[in-house]
């Protein structure tokens, strides 16, 4: 079966930032929420340079249901997708919670 970028639902976004784990039985919870906190930190990092992001479960069950796309992106046999986000410039700008950094050289 072949992919769709509509299919995706993450609404023309450029790049992706795929979160991925192997899950074993024993600590599949704890797993998926240190996933959920990787993609948590990644958004509102996403948000201080500017970028606008679209979480997207829906995508990451498409995109682990197909063998040929999970051994295209590299991602080994027992993982699991657990979180796909959508990032880029925003075609629209809406006020954020997160202050912008100006330039990387502000990080110390």
């Amino acid at each position: 079966r072949v992919l769709f970028r509509s299919e995706l639902r993450i609404y023309d976004a450029p790049h992706l930032f795929i979160a991925h784990k192997a899950l074993s039985e024993r600590f599949k919870d704890g797993a998926i929420t240190e996933i959920n906190f990787a993609t948590a930190y990644f958004e509102l990092i996403a948000n201080a340079y500017g970028f606008g992001t679209i979480i997207s479960t829906y995508s990451a069950e498409l995109l682990s249901s197909n063998k040929e796309i999970l051994k295209y992106l590299g991602i080994p046999e027992n993982h699991k997708i657990i979180n796909v986000v959508g990032f880029g410039y925003p075609k629209y700008q809406y006020q954020r919670g997160v202050k912008k950094i100006k330039t990387i050289n502000k990080i110390k």
